[in-house]
């Protein structure tokens, strides 16, 4: 054997004496172990929240009997009610501006519950989404102009939390013009008419 494979089986052995060794449990002798902290007050614990036998949306009747609808909503509850700092925030934000919106809803014939709708598509918050939807009610240029907002390049009132909650009042007394169900109204915001209306003729139902 010449040097060289000399060489080669000094390092083989010398990475195999370092792997099994790196390998070798620590020992424990002079480690300090966790604490073991008893069971205290002052610990939160989470807490999991029962859906209600019967739920209403703006007036029509949940289907909670069906278990897809009922676990759904369920999800949502417990990430949201455990999403802290969100849910914080987006409460001290509702504070301040449902109650304006619960006037505007009320004055253009659309139901309270409504005003969720914008806590849903923007916590309301004056956010920009990557489709270029803008403000509380995520209003793209076409639907914001179509319904009395000024959008220019100076003025765009999309981020006007007042004129906009008029421009999406309209918008949705509209959408219940043509589907007569304030669920699907719903549904259709985030979707399009078009779209729920595509889904309804695709499924074939009414």
């Amino acid at each position: 054997m010449n040097q060289i494979q000399y060489q080669w089986l000094a390092i083989v052995t010398l990475a195999i004496f370092v792997f099994y060794w790196t390998q070798k449990e620590p020992s424990t002798e002079n480690l300090v172990p966790y604490p073991i902290f008893p069971p205290s007050e002052s610990f939160e614990n989470a807490t999991s929240f029962d859906l209600p036998d019967t739920m209403f949306f703006a007036g029509e009747l949940v289907p909670l009997n069906v278990p897809d609808v009922y676990e759904r909503l369920d999800r949502e509850m417990h990430i949201n009610t455990y999403w802290h700092t969100n849910t914080i925030f987006l409460i001290k934000r509702s504070n301040r501006w449902m109650p304006l919106m619960s006037e505007i809803l009320l004055e253009i014939g659309v139901p309270d519950d409504f005003k969720y709708l914008a806590a849903i598509e923007s916590n309301f918050l004056n956010d920009t989404s990557e489709k270029g939807a803008v403000g509380f009610w995520q209003f793209l240029k076409s639907a914001g102009r179509e319904f009395g907002l000024e959008i220019t390049r100076e003025v765009d009132e999309r981020y006007d939390p007042v004129k906009s909650t008029y421009a999406a009042a309209k918008y949705l007394k509209k959408s219940y013009g043509r589907f007569n169900n304030w669920t699907l109204v719903a549904a259709s915001y985030n979707r399009g008419r078009s779209g729920i209306g595509r889904a309804m003729e695709h499924q074939a139902v009414d």
